[in-house]
């Protein structure tokens, strides 16, 4: 598939009309081989649980290739690759028709790395900020046939670049 206009045809001015950014014809679209595989019981009794693990394999992303001889202009190009790996757990309680309860975990580790050739300005950071832990509560109870209350409780790990706390 074609990659977005906005690879080809970006074109960022800096002070005096000079370009500081631009797009590549050369630009290809990003890849991504997935794999995962999940367990998914049915309801026993009261409870229901998920489990998926997955690897993700990324080539081709967009970099930010700073030129040999000058600073800028900077070009977008495809000299980073990436893999993440990780793991989703669930679990559904249900101890009423009324009340439903749901606990989730996600654990993703992703690693980018950079062509032999690249000149990647951003050596990659900006692909990997994510978060390694994500843990959500949701808890929905109807109070009547048409009121439903819900609670909402959710973690998220810290962001690597540029630093955000959990």
């Amino acid at each position: 598939p074609r990659p977005p206009r906005f690879d080809d045809d970006l074109v960022a001015l800096g002070p005096g009309g000079v370009v500081v950014a631009r797009g590549s014809d050369d630009f290809a679209s990003e890849k991504l081989t997935s794999f995962e595989v999940g367990y998914r019981s049915g309801a026993v009794g009261i409870v229901s649980l998920d489990a998926t693990v997955f690897t993700h394999d990324y080539n081709d992303l967009r970099s930010q290739e700073s030129p040999a001889a000058a600073p800028i202009p900077i070009v977008v190009g495809n000299t980073l690759n990436g893999r993440s790996k990780g793991v989703e757990l669930g679990v559904k309680v249900q101890p009423v028709t009324s009340w439903r309860t749901h606990l989730s975990y996600t654990y993703v580790d992703t690693t980018i790395t950079r062509d032999p050739d690249s000149r990647d300005i951003g050596r990659g950071l900006s692909e990997a900020n994510d978060p390694h832990h994500l843990f959500s509560l949701r808890i929905s109870v109807d109070v009547g046939r048409q009121v439903e209350v819900d609670g909402f409780i959710r973690h998220v790990g810290a962001l690597p670049n540029p630093a955000v706390p959990a």
